[in-house]
């Protein structure tokens, strides 16, 4: 059975009515942007920091993802050679990149919770760069450890 695209409205191989494998343009862009990762939205609650993983529409994302997080002197810079201290609260880290264990962890990859999301304690001090990469893209926030 052939499918096809058609702007208005998709049709049955040879019969001109719509059916159920058919595929739209608004089918193929949700199940698109559910698989493409889009820019996480990133909070800051005294030393609590959060990141909600979104698709390309801009939705909470619900499954579990993995993210590589780091911390920079500039956005989306280098790992930042500064003594930053991060425990787990949401999601787990899987393993620190750069660092010395949780006393010293500025470059780690993480899985989120099935929403979303990782959420970590991070202590240290001055104006640093959080930042987060999904699929290749890099997001950052600037952020005063601290505070």
């Amino acid at each position: 059975m052939a499918i096809t695209v058609d702007e208005k409205k998709p049709l049955a191989a040879g019969t001109g009515l719509p059916n159920a494998d058919s595929v739209s343009p608004g089918k193929l862009a949700a199940a698109l942007a559910a698989l493409i990762e889009g820019a996480p939205a990133v909070s800051q609650s005294g030393n609590d920091y959060t990141i909600q993983l979104k698709d390309a529409k801009g939705v909470n994302i619900a499954a579990k993802w993995l993210a590589r997080i780091w911390w920079s002197d500039v956005a989306a810079g280098a790992v930042s050679t500064a003594t930053i201290t991060n425990a787990a609260v949401s999601g787990v880290r899987l393993r620190v990149i750069t660092g010395t264990g949780a006393a010293n962890c500025r470059d780690m990859e993480w899985v989120s919770t099935s929403g979303g999301v990782a959420k970590f304690t991070a202590t240290g001090s001055g104006t640093k760069w959080l930042n987060v990469t999904c699929q290749g893209n890099v997001y950052s926030a600037q952020f005063t450890l601290g505070s």
